[in-house]
């Protein structure tokens, strides 16, 4: 089971992310949450055993961004964040 301390580390990794990279592209945090919350390297900064947060916000970033480079390319994958409410 994940510490509180660890969970606290990779909440505000991500939170760091949805910062820089609304910045970054102009995005509603909002849309980048949901979207990077729903991605897989969302998912693996939650995986302790990869410790992906370790890496800092900027290495996430990265790789968030690639992984929406790569499914650019894959039918069927969506590379816009979801539509909230808030964005319609």
């Amino acid at each position: 089971m994940v510490k509180a301390k660890t969970l606290f580390a990779m909440d505000l990794t991500i939170l760091m992310v949805v910062e820089d990279l609304a910045l970054e592209t102009g995005q509603s945090t909002e849309e980048l949450l949901l979207s990077i919350m729903a991605s897989k390297t969302g998912s693996d900064v939650y995986n302790d055993s990869l410790k992906l947060w370790w890496d800092g916000p900027d290495a996430v970033a990265e790789r968030y961004k690639r992984e929406l480079e790569k499914a650019k390319g894959t039918p069927g994958v969506c590379t816009q964040p979801p539509k909230t409410a808030a964005s319609t």
